[in-house]
């Protein structure tokens, strides 16, 4: 069973900063703070401390043409790149580049999305979860067929109506986050 959450990030204004303070203006038993202010923060780092080996993987675009790759990640021998603005969708290559899929469409029907803001892999439960930025919704994918499951809504009853930008699998939890005063 997948448990869902969401974080909100806050970013604060320069007076409240300057004052040392943090202001959470809500509470609820779901809600995370995390305080970017005061993180460590790295200004360099070298590539080989976190990659062992580097390989090019040349994308077949015979059959789709992906304008930016805005995210990826790999199972064993997929590998998944969303696109969000100029192919809006989700697209399978195998490990050496051949096109396998587009997983869900662009529409308005069931197992569509209007633009996917963001994916991750359940690699457990071989499900892919598609953010439909525009209709605050995630939906649901069966990993290997890219066959619709369904879609569950995220921010339906929240009085803030603050526009979810990313999604991402952490053990069995499914967090969303979304950036206060960012649309």
């Amino acid at each position: 069973m997948i448990s869902f959450a969401y974080l909100r990030y806050v970013f604060y204004y320069r007076p409240a900063q300057a004052r040392g303070r943090t202001i959470i203006s809500w509470k609820t038993k779901n809600l995370y703070s995390i305080d970017l202010d005061h993180s460590t923060k790295e200004r360099s780092f070298v590539f080989s401390s976190i990659f062992c080996d580097l390989e090019t993987i040349i994308l077949d675009s015979e059959e789709k043409v992906i304008g930016n790759i805005d995210k990826i990640q790999a199972d064993d021998s997929i590998i998944y790149i969303l696109d969000i603005n100029i192919s809006k969708g989700v697209f399978k290559y195998s490990r050496n580049g051949n096109y396998i899929q587009q997983i869900g469409n662009i529409g308005s029907g069931p197992g569509e999305y209007i633009k996917p803001f963001d994916f991750t892999l359940d690699q457990k439960n071989r499900i892919i979860y598609i953010l439909d930025g525009p209709r605050q919704r995630i939906n649901k994918y069966e990993m290997t067929s890219g066959k619709y499951l369904g879609h569950f809504e995220i921010n339906k009853d929240d009085p803030i109506r603050t526009t979810f930008k990313m999604v991402q699998q952490v053990d069995n939890l499914l967090v969303a986050l979304f950036f206060i005063g960012m649309r």
